[in-house]
């Protein structure tokens, strides 16, 4: 998951300082009446994870109850998040 994810960049070379941390998803799709609220959890690990490598997090399009689909334009690394037909930066 994510912990093998920054130990892999980190065993790699990366610097924590020039990491940035986009996160989306977290919706309930699949669980309007909460019982499990997964994607809550999910997002709450990451920011367990992140904070306890002193990594912050940028920005956030998270939660509710619509897909996403997050794009990542590798040559400029801006990301930008299409839900309900919209298309919006990161």
């Amino acid at each position: 998951g994510v912990t093998t994810l920054l130990k892999t960049v980190f065993g790699m070379g990366a610097a924590k300082d020039r990491l940035i941390i986009k996160a989306a998803g977290g919706s309930k799709l699949l669980d309007q009446n909460s019982v499990f609220n997964i994607g809550e959890r999910n997002y709450l690990i990451l920011r367990k994870i992140m904070w306890k490598n002193n990594i912050l997090i940028k920005s956030t399009d998270v939660g509710g109850s619509i897909s996403r689909t997050m794009r990542l334009e590798i040559a400029t690394g801006n990301v930008s998040i299409k839900s309900g037909g919209s298309v919006t930066n990161l």
